[in-house]
């Protein structure tokens, strides 16, 4: 037995007392219309770092690398990103207005004044941050302003309780260049964070992961015309009968299984990924947002070829299932966050959800490089309605680094899945 089972026992009574990690959200708010996709026209974009932000704030952290989370977060961006990043400081304080065009600045504030407060509506702790975006009748982003939430507390160096503040713009920048919420859990665009805690701190990720990336350049294209990108998957499901149906899709390295994009359907179905590099992909989709879950399913298997797009229409078989595999975490802690781990690492791996139990799922990767010890698979209780299980998660040294799978199977071969829930570094 290894050192990892033994330890499962001694652990269950510890994790009873255990509970869930609680986070905090990002919100992408538009002044007009929602637009599918949006971008900048421009070749240059400048941002103006309010003096809010700069100057001393109650809400970051007495000696917090303000300066240097802002250049970071924008250089993380600008390395992946074929236009330019600029910034500018700025007297300006308020969020613009919602309307159908703003002030014309771009700007990045956390002053506590009454229109940055107003922007938060009537919870205001329940976000880290917003973005509002402005655009054209085009699609173009004329404007996008980020209010940093001045009822949080933000730091730079993972103090207990604190909101990073890197991370935290890194993600509203996303939405400052159009990129929406992504269901891919180890994506910088992954639309919860929790706070800094046993988890480390959310800085954990230098930059933006594959599925970032491809989002990105679905939008720009490339840094580089020469590089070995880009392709594109469009695609129709059918088979079910409700019209409006909408799904979650993800495509997945059809060797490594790592993932490398994710998109919503349209309500008619089709769906359209692009910024992909040439390879052999695994394509799925699940049901998205009902209350009733349906089981995950691979739409097909594509080869994606620089500039072109590879087509399918796939029949999706809905199967109900009863379970939901819904948080993950390491320490006894469950968290709707990736579980970020290193090569050839062996680690214990908590999962919870609904009906969550040894006795009706067994845990499994689809990734040959990332395995669980189906032996290894335990129950746990903890101090709310989520129903858990414990595991051993073994990570091969040869592993590519990237976001990874983690599915929840029943007997009848029906699952539900946390997608890129594990990250590899």
């Amino acid at each position: 037995m290894s050192n990892f089972l033994r330890s499962i026992s001694a652990l269950c009574v510890l994790l009873a007392a255990s509970g869930i990690a609680v986070g905090s959200t990002s919100t992408m708010l538009f002044a007009k219309e929602e637009n599918s996709r949006m971008r900048w026209k421009e070749k240059r974009i400048e941002i103006a770092i309010s003096r809010s932000l700069l100057e001393s704030s109650p809400s970051i952290k007495s000696g917090s690398d303000v300066e240097g989370a802002i250049r970071r977060s924008i250089n993380a961006w600008q390395n992946v990103l074929p236009i330019e990043l600029v910034t500018v400081d700025s007297s300006r304080q308020d969020v613009s207005p919602a309307g159908i065009a703003g002030d014309g600045v771009n700007l990045i504030t956390i002053a506590a004044n009454p229109e940055n407060i107003n922007f938060f509506g009537k919870d205001p702790f329940s976000a880290s941050a917003r973005s509002r975006i402005f655009y054209s009748k085009r699609g173009f982003i004329t404007e996008a302003d980020i209010v940093l939430n001045p009822f949080q507390l933000f730091s730079t160096d993972g103090s207990f309780g604190t909101v990073d503040l890197e991370s935290t713009l890194r993600h509203e920048i996303g939405h400052l260049l159009g990129l929406r919420h992504s269901k891919v859990v180890g994506a910088v665009m992954y639309g919860s964070a929790i706070k800094n805690g046993l988890f480390g701190g959310g800085n954990a990720l230098a930059g933006p992961v594959d599925t970032d990336i491809a989002a990105l350049r679905s939008l720009y294209g490339p840094v580089e015309s020469g590089e070995d990108c880009c392709g594109s998957i469009a695609g129709t499901i059918t088979g079910i009968g409700r019209s409006g149906t909408v799904f979650n899709v993800w495509v997945k390295d059809a060797a490594s299984g790592r993932v490398v994009a994710s998109t919503t359907s349209e309500r008619n179905r089709s769906f359209r990924i692009d910024g992909l590099g040439v390879g052999e992909y695994a394509v799925y989709a699940a049901v998205s947002g009902r209350k009733t879950k349906s089981s995950v399913q691979l739409l097909d298997l594509v080869e994606v070829k620089k500039g072109s797009t590879a087509r399918l229409s796939a029949n999706y078989a809905r199967r109900q299932i009863d379970f939901s595999l819904e948080l993950m975490g390491m320490n006894g802690i469950l968290s709707d966050s990736p579980i970020i781990v290193d090569r050839g690492s062996e680690q214990l791996i908590y999962a919870g959800g609904t009906n969550v139990t040894a006795e009706r799922i067994r845990i499994e990767s689809d990734s040959p490089f990332v395995t669980v010890n189906s032996d290894s698979i335990q129950n746990i209780l903890f101090e709310s309605d989520v129903t858990g299980v414990v595991f051993e998660m073994n990570v091969a040294d040869d592993t590519p680094p990237g976001q990874y799978n983690i599915l929840a199977v029943a007997a009848d071969g029906s699952s539900d899945i946390r997608i890129g829930a594990i990250t590899v570094r």
